[in-house]
Protein backbone atom coordinates (compact mmCIF):
# COMPACT_ATOMS: atom_id res chain seq x y z
CA UNK A 1 0.00 0.00 0.00
CA UNK A 2 2.76 2.65 0.54
CA UNK A 3 4.71 1.43 -2.48
CA UNK A 4 1.49 1.99 -4.32
CA UNK A 5 1.01 5.52 -2.15
CA UNK A 6 4.83 6.41 -3.35
CA UNK A 7 4.71 5.58 -6.82
CA UNK A 8 1.29 7.62 -7.31
CA UNK A 9 3.69 10.85 -5.31
CA UNK A 10 6.39 10.10 -7.83
CA UNK A 11 4.09 10.24 -11.02
CA UNK A 12 2.17 13.05 -10.06
CA UNK A 13 4.83 15.72 -8.77
CA UNK A 14 6.36 15.18 -12.29
CA UNK A 15 2.86 15.92 -13.85
CA UNK A 16 2.28 18.74 -11.92
CA UNK A 17 5.48 20.59 -13.13
CA UNK A 18 4.52 19.83 -16.09
CA UNK A 19 1.17 21.05 -15.82
CA UNK A 20 2.88 24.55 -13.92
CA UNK A 21 5.30 24.81 -17.03
CA UNK A 22 2.85 24.32 -19.63
CA UNK A 23 0.59 27.25 -17.95
CA UNK A 24 3.24 29.25 -17.42
CA UNK A 25 4.35 29.48 -21.26
CA UNK A 26 0.82 29.83 -22.41
CA UNK A 27 0.14 32.76 -20.27
CA UNK A 28 3.29 34.22 -21.38
CA UNK A 29 2.60 33.43 -24.39
CA UNK A 30 -1.25 34.84 -24.48
CA UNK A 31 0.40 38.23 -22.60
CA UNK A 32 3.17 38.83 -25.89
CA UNK A 33 0.34 37.81 -28.31
CA UNK A 34 -1.81 40.98 -27.04
CA UNK A 35 0.97 43.21 -26.15
CA UNK A 36 2.10 42.61 -29.96
CA UNK A 37 -1.45 42.95 -31.11
CA UNK A 38 -1.91 46.55 -29.30
CA UNK A 39 1.66 47.73 -29.98
CA UNK A 40 0.46 46.34 -33.74
CA UNK A 41 -3.12 48.51 -33.23
CA UNK A 42 -1.33 51.30 -32.12
CA UNK A 43 0.92 51.55 -34.74
CA UNK A 44 -1.79 51.46 -37.44
CA UNK A 45 -3.81 54.14 -36.06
Amino acid sequence: MAFVFIDLVAILLPLQTMVRNITYQFTVTAISVAASTTTTTTTIR
